[in-house]
C-alpha cells in the first residue's frame, strides 16, 4: 500500500495456524506470536460459527472525517476499509519486492503494457441499491486528484493519466509509463459513490460539515447505523455486500477512548472486547488472564522524533545530528518495550526489501553532540542552556496527547537533551489538531510515528512537493526529490535498491527525523471472538469474518 499512513502486510504466523507461536501457561492467555506480520489464531470448531453479537472496539481519536480523501487518521482509514474496501486486496509478498494481489471491488485484471484494463464484480452495489460502475472510479480518481481537495496522499496518482471508462463495469487505467507500482497504483484509492458525494463540489468539501451524513452509502461489509461526534459510532451489516455469508457479527461499536491506559481498564473490566497497541509493560497482566488471546507481530511502523527544518535551530543538518546524538534510543527501547521494540536508523524499516541493513543506528555520544553544537557558536548561559546570537536552544517538543509511550519517550528525550544544554518544552496536544499543525509546519519538534507503504515510495514524507502534506519535517533536498522521483517508478529492482541506499545514506546524514525505534505489535482479543487474524496490514483486516459462538453472543 500507498499511503505512509497506512499498515499493509500479511506474512504466516510460525508455529500451526490456529496455535500460533505457543499458549502461556495453565489459566494464562494464549499468545499468538507471529513470526513476520500477522498472527492469526483459528482454533475452533466449524459447527459454532454463526451470525450475530455484538462486539465493541476503541478507537484513540475519533474519525477526523467520513470522507477518505480528507482523512489523514489510521484510527479512521481502519473504520473505512469496512465501508469501501479496496478494489484488490494486497497479498504479504512486499519483503521480496512489489506485493501481488487478490480480488475485491475488482475481480479481474489485465495489465497491457502502460494500460490495466479492470473489472469490477458484477454483485457490487451501493448500499442504497445503486451499481458499483466505472462511472465511481473516474470520480474518485479526480476527487484524489483535485487541488481543492489536496489529499496528501494523491502522488499514488501521478503516473495515471485517465480513467477510461468503457462500459458500467469495465474501465481502463492509462499510465504515463511501465513501472512496478503499476497495479498497487491501481487499487491505493477508496471508490465513492458519486451519485452521492459528486452532489457537493470539490471546492466545499474541505468546509462541509456533514460528511457522516453522506456517508451512510457504502459498498463495503458494514454501514454506519448511528454516530455520536466524539463518543461512538455503530456499525450493523450491508445486507446488500456482496458476500452473504459476511459480515458475521451483527454490531461492532467503536468508541473513541482517548487513553490508552483508559482502554486497557476497559480490556480488563470487559467494557472493550479487543485492544491494539498494548503497552509492553501491561503484556504480563494480559497473560494472566484466561479469557484473552494475546497476538505479537512485526509491525510495519517506526517513531521518531521530527525536526522542523525551516525553523531557524533546526535548519543546520548536522545540528538536527547532534539532537540524534544526544538522545539515548537504546535506553527507550529497554525501559519502554520490554524487548518489543528495536532500534532503527532508516525510515525504510528493516523488513522491507528496499531496507540498506548496513547503515547502523548512530551512537548515543553525549560529548560529540556537544562539540558539534560548540563548532557552530552554541554557549551555555547562566543557567546552563546554550546560548547562540543572544537566542536560547529552546523549543516545543509535541506529541498526542494520550498516547503514554510518546509522552515518556517525550520526558526521556528532555533530560538527554537538558545533559547538553538543550531545553525541550513537552506539549501535549490532540491527535486531529498535532496533524493538522504539522501540515502547516506550526510545529518546531514533535514525536510521532508512521505506518510504512508496502510500496517503497517516500515522496509522501520526504519529497519537497509534499510540504504541507506529510512532509512534517518539511526537507528540503534537490537531491532527494531526484532519488525520490526516479526509485519509486524504476523497474529493475536492483536499480531502484540502489537508488533507495543513496537516499538512506543521505537521510541518515542529514536526519530530518531522529529515528527512535521500530515495534512489535502487541494486540489483545477476547477469547469468545473467534477466527480473529490481527496483521499490519490492518487491525480489522478480517473483521468480517469474525464470529462470536451463540452461547457467548451478548
Amino acid at each position: 500500500m500507498n499511503k505512509a499512513i497506512i499498515l499493509l502486510a500479511l506474512l504466516a504466523a510460525c508455529g500451526k495456524e490456529g496455535q500460533g507461536g505457543g499458549a502461556a501457561g495453565a489459566g494464562g492467555a494464549i499468545e499468538i506470536t507471529g513470526e513476520m506480520s500477522t498472527a492469526a489464531y483459528r482454533d475452533f470448531d466449524p459447527a459454532d460459527v454463526a451470525r450475530g453479537g455484538r462486539a465493541i472496539l476503541p478507537l484513540l481519536s475519533d474519525v477526523d472525517s467520513f470522507n477518505p480523501y480528507l482523512s489523514t487518521s489510521v484510527d479512521a482509514d481502519e473504520v473505512h476499509g469496512l465501508l469501501w474496501p479496496l478494489p484488490l486486496q494486497e497479498r504479504a509478498d512486499y519483503h521480496k519486492g512489489p506485493p501481488s494481489f487478490a480480488p475485491r471491488l475488482v475481480d479481474r485484471w489485465e495489465v497491457k503494457g502502460k494500460t490495466i484494463a479492470m473489472h469490477i464484480r458484477e454483485d457490487a452495489v451501493w448500499s442504497d441499491g445503486v451499481p458499483v460502475t466505472s462511472k465511481d472510479v473516474e470520480f474518485s480518481a479526480r476527487a484524489a486528484k483535485d487541488p481543492d481537495v489536496a489529499w496528501p496522499n494523491s502522488s499514488i496518482l501521478d503516473q495515471i493519466t485517465r480513467v477510461e471508462i468503457v462500459d458500467d463495469k469495465n474501465y481502463l487505467l492509462h499510465y504515463s509509463e511501465e513501472y512496478p507500482y503499476m497495479l498497487m497504483d491501481s487499487k491505493d484509492w477508496r471508490i465513492i459513490p458519486s451519485h452521492v458525494f459528486g452532489k457537493i463540489p470539490f471546492n466545499r468539501w474541505k468546509g462541509y460539515p456533514d460528511w457522516d451524513k453522506v456517508a451512510h452509502v457504502v459498498s463495503g461489509p458494514y454501514k454506519v447505523e448511528s454516530y455520536k461526534h466524539n463518543e461512538e459510532f455503530v456499525l450493523v451489516p450491508n445486507d446488500r455486500y456482496w458476500d452473504k455469508e459476511l459480515p458475521r457479527i451483527s454490531r461492532v461499536v467503536f468508541r473513541v477512548i482517548n487513553s490508552q491506559q483508559t482502554q486497557f481498564d476497559a480490556l480488563l473490566s470487559g467494557g472493550i472486547d479487543a485492544m491494539q497497541a498494548v503497552k509492553p509493560k501491561d503484556v504480563k497482566r494480559v497473560k494472566a488472564r484466561s479469557d484473552l488471546v494475546l497476538y505479537t507481530f512485526l509491525s510495519r511502523s517506526y517513531g521518531y522524533a521530527g525536526w522542523n527544518c525551516e525553523h531557524w535551530i533546526f535548519r543546520d543538518p548536522e545540528v538536527r545530528r547532534a539532537m540524534t546524538l544526544a538522545i539515548n534510543r537504546k535506553n527507550i527501547v529497554e525501559a519502554l518495550f520490554y524487548g518489543y521494540a528495536q532500534e532503527a536508523a532508516s525510515p525504510i524499516i528493516s523488513s522491507m526489501w528496499a531496507c540498506d541493513r548496513s547503515i547502523k543506528p548512530w551512537p548515543f555520544d553525549r560529548a560529540a553532540a556537544a562539540k558539534i553544537l560548540a563548532e557552530r557558536g552554541w554557549t551555555k548561559g547562566p543557567d546552563g542552556v546554550l546560548v547562540k546570537d543572544g537566542k536560547r536552544f529552546e523549543f516545543y517538543i509535541s506529541y498526542n496527547a494520550g498516547n503514554e509511550i510518546r509522552e515518556q519517550i517525550v520526558q526521556l528525550a528532555r533530560s538527554d537533551l537538558r545533559e547538553i544544554g538543550v531545553l525541550a518544552k513537552p506539549r501535549p496536544l490532540d491527535s486531529n489538531v498535532l496533524s493538522e499543525n504539522l501540515q502547516k509546519g506550526e510545529e518546531e519538534a514533535w514525536v510521532w510515528g508512521w505506518y510504512v507503504a508496502t510500496k517503497v515510495d517516500e515522496k509522501p514524507t520526504f519529497h519537497s512537493s509534499s510540504i504541507g502534506g506529510f512532509n512534517y519535517c518539511r526537507w528540503a533536498n534537490p537531491r532527494i526529490d531526484q532519488l525520490i522521483d526516479t526509485g519509486r517508478i524504476e523497474p529493475d529492482l536492483e536499480k531502484a535498491r540502489a537508488i533507495w541506499k543513496e537516499f538512506q545514506a543521505i537521510f541518515h546524514r542529514e536526519q530530518p527525523y531522529t529515528i527512535l525505534y521500530e515495534p512489535r505489535s502487541i494486540n489483545v482479543a477476547h477469547s469468545r471472538l473467534k477466527n480473529v487474524e490481527m496483521n499490519s496490514i490492518d487491525i480489522y483486516d478480517n473483521l468480517p469474518e469474525w464470529f462470536i459462538p451463540k452461547g457467548l453472543q451478548k
